[in-house]
Formats: structure tokens, sequence, C-alpha cells
């Protein structure tokens, strides 16, 4: 995991050495309050705060272990957390990593202070709290709690903890699953638009993706668009439009001596709200041995779909992939991670390269080129290697997954300015005949038309948090340029490339004063400008107009190749011209 630091200066272990159980610990930094609770002044109705001691008889902090079934959504639109948190306790080593082991109600050891972990921008911070927690004047805890054993409290604790990350319970309103996954395992997010694509070849390759990642270790959710008109409207199926879902499992079982590919999804609800589909006819066809060993039903909200099912009615498919910041354990965490050494196999985990960069107004901020042509190229710039292919490609060609992370876009919300900027990568690969050794070593660090090719985008500008593509390139290198659409918008940012081996990375962001129109690589002016957006909105909560979201496109286009053979076989699956459309979206 590397080092751990502490979240505003908090160390836990000193703390706690400084409160006991007729000391408790009361946290300055995110107290109990109206404002911890609603950033934008909103007044809570029949809230109070108290400590777990002081509501139930026998408070706990884990109840027979952790299950994905212990988080029950509360009074606030983050189910793409509670989603994201149940998805994690799947995984035991991840899981002790969030959650540190010896916490406890116990009167020897309690002190009412608790801690947990989370990923942010690159690295590992120790969150610690106290336990006042709010609840409403019958008992019932407002939001996150486990509606079986109300005693136990690890999930609303955790659950705090993540809002003080955020500065408030109010800024958990709307997300991604895979914002809430990224978080608790520095992973890195992949999302896949099923709804209106029917080709039996992206069929297949969601898939094989979807295979690849379930066994290495990845989290998974899944959603449905939802209707404008209807808050979680239900289907006749069972399903929850606007509603994010866990998946918990893949299997290929035999039925009528075919191969047939089963999903299981876990319904954050916990409750009836489940499919009710075809799997049911399905599973007579199944042995009994394969029926028991899949446990048809694990838990409440958990069910089993077969996998054209499940392409053929959920509409977004969104994948954590975990890296080496995910991996391994922290002494002391044994209790929780006894299982670690069953995923450090090399060859089912990523490698990753990462930088941290910023884009700075008349230096680094220069935008989408709308501006001028030659601005555009004083944005940030990054050379990776990828030195070689994926074991066992037939192409011959390497896997190379590239996120843009805004950082701090929650803690903008708060301080009244807009959460997240448009923003888009590009990449381009140098040509072979290129020395780029040669290039570095001279200080000569740009690159001209004629030496580099377009390899493709992002897809449109957009105001998300993280931005990723998945790309299939030939071994070489390869420069990458983040960008806001605006020029001059100041920000920060984090940049990663996941790819299957070793690769080699430099930043490049040297003699960006002296660029010239020669230093324009591509003269067409109907890419790259194009606009997503989510329009004040993020799925997972509702808006205050109801939200519009439209389609996350990519951009496709033709561009000019300084030779005449084809450009390289860059495999971009969902690259077709796609202009923004709008759609409704609202997953709760």
């Amino acid at each position: 995991m590397g080092e751990i630091k502490p979240f505003k200066n908090q160390d836990y272990e000193t703390l706690k050495s400084q409160h006991n159980s007729t000391n408790l610990f009361t946290d300055p930094t995110f107290p109990a309050n109206n404002k911890s609770l609603y950033h934008s002044g909103k007044q809570p109705k029949d809230i109070q705060w108290y400590r777990p001691t002081k509501v139930y008889k026998n408070p706990q902090f884990v109840v027979d272990g952790y299950q994905r079934g212990d988080l029950d959504q509360g009074e606030i639109g983050n189910c793409w957390f509670i989603a994201g948190a149940g998805a994690v306790t799947l995984n035991p080593d991840l899981l002790g990593k969030v959650v540190p082991c010896n916490q406890s109600f116990n009167e020897d050891e309690y002190a009412g202070i608790f801690h947990f972990r989370f990923w942010m921008y690159g690295e590992w911070f120790d969150v610690v709290i106290d336990d006042l927690l709010p609840f409403h004047s019958d008992g019932r805890l407002v939001f996150c709690r486990n509606k079986k054993d109300k005693n136990e409290c690890w999930a609303p604790l955790l659950e705090k903890a993540y809002a003080k990350v955020c500065g408030s319970y109010e800024a958990m309103e709307g997300g991604f699953t895979t914002d809430a996954l990224i978080d608790m395992t520095g992973g890195i997010e992949e999302a896949f638009e099923l709804n209106g694509v029917t080709t039996p070849d992206f069929k297949d390759q969601v898939k094989r993706v979807l295979w690849q990642a379930y066994l290495r270790k990845s989290m998974l959710g899944c959603s449905i668009t939802a209707d404008p008109n209807v808050t979680e409207a239900r289907l006749s199926n069972g399903l929850v439009k606007g509603h994010a879902y866990s998946i918990t499992r893949v299997a290929d079982v035999t039925s009528n001596n075919a191969s047939i590919t089963l999903v299981r999804c876990l319904n954050p609800w916990g409750n009836e709200t489940e499919w009710n589909g075809a799997c049911s006819q399905l599973w007579s066809t199944i042995s009994a041995e394969e029926q028991h060993e899949l446990s048809v039903r694990a838990q409440d909200g958990e069910f089993w779909m077969s996998y054209d099912d499940f392409f053929k009615n959920f509409h977004q498919l969104h994948i954590c992939h975990r890296g080496p910041a995910s991996l391994g354990t922290t002494e002391g965490d044994a209790e929780t991670c006894s299982w670690s050494n069953l995923f450090r196999d090399d060859k089912l985990t990523w490698k990753e390269e990462a930088f941290h960069g910023e884009w700075r107004p008349g230096v680094s901020a220069g935008g989408s080129g709308q501006t001028g042509k030659e601005k555009y190229w004083t944005n940030p710039q990054y050379l990776v290697k990828v030195n070689y292919t994926d074991d066992g490609d037939e192409q011959n060609l390497c896997t190379m997954i590239i996120a843009l992370m805004q950082k701090e876009t929650r803690l903008r919300r708060i301080q009244g300015k807009e959460g997240e900027d448009y923003v888009q990568f590009r990449v381009f690969k140098i040509m072979n005949n290129v020395d780029v050794r040669d290039n570095i070593e001279q200080g000569n660090l740009k690159f001209y038309m004629s030496q580099l090719e377009r390899v493709g985008a992002s897809g449109a500008y957009i105001n998300r948090r993280e931005v990723t593509k998945r790309f299939r390139v030939p071994p070489g290198h390869y420069i990458i340029i983040p960008s806001t659409y605006d020029a001059d918008k100041s920000g920060r940012f984090l940049l990663r490339i996941f790819t299957e081996k070793e690769a080699d990375q430099a930043e490049m962001n040297q003699n960006k004063e002296d660029l010239t129109e020669s230093d324009i690589f591509f003269q067409d002016d109907n890419v790259d400008n194009l606009f997503g957006e989510w329009t004040n909105f993020l799925p997972g909560g509702d808006s205050e107009d109801g939200g519009n979201e439209p389609i996350n496109p990519d951009i496709g286009g033709a561009f000019p190749s300084p030779h005449p053979e084809k450009p390289s076989n860059i495999d971009l699956e969902d690259d077709d011209q796609m202009y923004p459309q709008k759609r409704f979206c609202s997953i709760m």
C-alpha cells in the first residue's frame, strides 16, 4: 500500500491514546452540526446526533463478518457509494485496507474514535472520525444503516468518513459507482455504453472484457438509464431504472449441452426488488451440483441472469480495474486481509504509470485549441513507451487504458464553484523512424507533424471527474495531452496509464515558449471540440431540474497521415462519429 498519510494531520493512534471510554473523542474538523449534513444551508428536520452507545443496548462494529448486504442506503442519493462499498466487501484484502481491524465498542477499547482509509489522487489517507451519527427521534439512522442488524455500525461510520472527505453528507449526492470504487481501491475506471449497440462483435467484446476484469478481481457495476419523469421507475422484470447495481460474480454453466455465461448482480437496497426474468427457466436446465456451487440466492437483493439478458437489459457497465495501489496489505490487517496472497499473481494485475499535473493559466492551460492552435500545444504533454505486446495477443498489440482524473471536484462544489470542468485527452504515436532517445538527450522535446500520427482521444470534452479510454496499440512511443475545453482554466489532475506489461514514461513540458505554426500537427477544425455533458447533474442523485445526461460520445475523423501507408491498427472499438445526444439519467 505504501505510505498512509493522516487526513487533516489527524493521527489515529495519537488521538486514541489521549481518549478512553470516559473521555470520548470529538472531531473538531467534522463537527456534529448542520453544516456537516448540508453545505447548501438546507435545514434538516428531526435529526439529532448521537453516539451508537446512546441508542443501542449492545452496539457492535461488525456482526458476523462483513457482508455486501450490510449497507442499506439512507436518505441521500448516494447509492453509487453504497454499491461501491458493497462490492469492496467481496474482496477481503481491499476491505482490510479501507476498514482497518481492531476497531470495537468494547469498553476496554472504545474511545469514541474510529478510522478508515481512502485513496485520493495517488495517495492513501487515514481518515479519523468520531462516532456521532445523525439519527431520527425514533432511533433510526438518517443515512446508511444495516436493516437486519441495526446495532452494527461499521457501514454508517464508513459513510461518515467518506462524507468528511467530500466535505459534507450532501456533497455525496450524485456520482458513479466507479468513483467510490476508485477511492476505495486506487483502481482505474472503464465504462461501456451497452444501450442501443446490437452488433455481435461488440457484445462478444464486452463479454471478454467482463470476464478478464472479473478474473483480475476488478470491481464491477451496472445501471439502467433513468426515466426523466419517474424517480427509480421499476420495470416489469424487477429491475429499477436509474439505480446502481454491483456485479458480484461471473460464471460459465452447462445448459442443454451448451456453455452459457451467467452474471450475478446485487441491488444495494437489499430487498425483493430484483430480476424476475428468464433465468428461473434456465436454472432448471443446470445440474444440481452447479446450482449448489453458484448459490442461487446468496442473500437478499442478489440474483443471477444470463449474459444475454444482462446485455439486453442493462445500459451501462462500469469497471474499476485494480492496479498496484490496490495490491498488498498493511501490517495489522490480518483479520480481514488473510486472503491477500490469492491476488498476487502478476499476470492478473495491471502495471501503472502516473503523472500529477496542473493546468496553469498563461503557462500550461492551452484549452482545446479553439482560441489558437499554437496554444493547444502548451498543455501538459507526457511521453509513454509501451515495450511489450499482451500475452497471447494474436495481433501483437498492447492494451493501454488511459485515465484523466480531475482533483478536488466535490470540494469545489461546496465552495460554490463548478465541480467538474470539461476535459479530454488526445493520444499521438511517434513514428518508429524517429530517434526519441536522441531527441530527449539533446533537450529537443518537440515533435513535428512529420514525426507523429494521431491515435485517438478520450471522447468529447465532458464534465466528469475522470475520463477513461481503452486503446489497443503496437509497441512504441506515445504522447498523451490532457486539456480542458476552455483555455486558461486552472486545475489539477492525475493522469494514469494501465498496461499489462511494464512501460516507461517521461514528462515533456519544456520549450513551449517558442511554439510556431509549424508545430501544428493537424488542421481539422471539426473534431476534438465537441461536447458531452451531464448538465449540472451526476447519476446517483436528483438535480434541481431533473437533470439531463447525454451519451458520452467518442470522436472520429479523417486526419492527414505523414505517410501514405495505412495508420497503425488502433482498435478504437466505438470510435465512430458520434455527436452529443441528450438523454435523461438519475441513478439513485
